[in-house]
C-alpha cells in the first residue's frame, strides 16, 4: 500500500534523479548498442539507469510492484493495484545518435490510472512532477513553477513508433499528410515521451500516439491531465494502461479539434485500403 502524498513523489523524484546521472554520465561517451529489433537498441546507459531507479524505489516502496521497460517486472507482477512503471531512458534512438531528446520517466499508477509522475531532463536537469493531489510544476536550474498549457504554437507531437506489422498502415504518417490537419496544426516529432512533458509546460499544443506505451507514457498523462490538458485515448475516452493510443490537447477545445482531424484521417486511410 501506498500514499500519493508529497513525500511519495519526492522519492520518485529521488529516483528519476538517480536515473538521470547515470544516463547523462554516459551521454558523448561509447556505448554498447544491443540490437532489439531490426531497427531497435538497448544501450548501457538504459540498464543502469533502470537498475538505479527500481532499486531506489524498491527500497523507498518495499510492497508497491515495479514494471521498468528493459527488464519488466522487477518485484511482483500483474495485479497489483498500486506498482510504478519506469521508463529508464525514454527516447534511447536519440540518446544513442546524440541527439539531445531524451528523458527518464517514472510513474505510479493505481488500478490501472496514473497517479503520480515525474520526467526528467538529464541534459538541463529540469524535472516536471506532479500527482492527482499535486498539481503538475517544473523545477528547473531558475526556480520552481507552476504550468501553464498552451495551444499557442499549433505544435503537435506525432509518435511513430507504431511497430511495422503485415499489412502495416502508418496512421501517423497519414495524419501529417491530411490537409485539415496541416491547416490547423504544424507537425513535428521528438522520438520520446518528453513531448507530453513539454505540452504540459505549455511548450506544445498536443501529443498524438497510434500505438499502446504505458511505460513511456504513463508519466506524461498524469502530469498533462493534472497541468489541465485534455488527456484521452484514440476513441476518446479515459487514458488507462494498455489504451492502444492517445490524444493529448492543451485544452478541450483544441482536443475536440485534434480529434476531429484524426478521426477523419483515419477514415480516409482505412476508406483507401479497403
Amino acid at each position: 500500500m501506498v500514499t500519493v502524498t508529497q513525500t511519495t513523489l519526492n522519492r520518485a523524484v529521488e529516483a528519476a534523479k538517480a536515473g538521470a546521472a547515470v544516463v547523462l554520465k554516459h551521454y558523448r561517451h561509447d556505448l554498447t548498442h544491443t540490437a532489439k529489433g531490426p531497427l531497435d537498441f538497448v544501450t548501457d546507459a538504459d540498464i543502469r539507469s533502470e537498475i538505479e531507479i527500481t532499486e531506489r524505489l524498491s527500497k523507498a516502496f518495499p510492497s508497491v510492484g515495479i514494471f521498468a521497460e528493459e527488464y519488466g517486472w522487477v518485484r511482483g507482477g500483474p495485479g497489483r493495484d498500486y506498482y510504478w512503471l519506469v521508463d529508464p531512458l525514454c527516447g534511447t534512438v536519440n540518446f544513442g545518435y546524440r541527439i539531445p531528446l531524451f528523458c527518464v520517466n517514472v510513474a505510479l499508477m493505481h488500478e490501472g490510472r496514473p497517479v503520480l509522475g515525474v520526467m526528467m531532463n538529464p541534459l538541463t536537469g529540469s524535472i516536471i512532477q506532479g500527482s492527482t493531489e499535486i498539481p503538475t510544476h517544473l523545477v528547473s536550474n531558475d526556480g520552481n513553477y507552476a504550468t501553464q498549457p498552451s495551444k499557442e504554437s499549433h505544435i503537435v507531437a506525432l509518435d511513430f513508433a507504431k511497430p511495422p506489422a503485415e499489412g502495416y498502415t502508418n496512421e501517423t504518417l497519414s495524419l501529417a499528410l491530411d490537409p485539415n490537419f496541416g491547416r490547423n496544426f504544424l507537425p513535428r516529432s521528438f522520438g520520446t515521451g518528453l513531448a507530453m512533458g513539454f505540452l504540459a509546460i505549455g511548450r506544445i499544443a498536443g501529443f498524438v500516439a497510434y500505438s499502446p506505451g504505458d511505460v513511456h507514457f504513463a508519466a506524461g498523462v498524469v502530469l498533462c491531465r493534472q497541468a489541465g490538458c485534455m488527456v484521452t485515448d484514440l476513441d476518446g475516452s479515459e487514458w488507462v494502461a494498455g489504451a492502444g493510443g492517445i490524444i493529448a490537447a492543451a485544452d478541450k477545445a483544441t482536443h475536440l479539434q485534434l480529434m476531429g482531424t484524426v478521426r477523419g484521417a483515419l477514415h480516409e486511410v482505412r476508406a483507401s485500403s479497403a
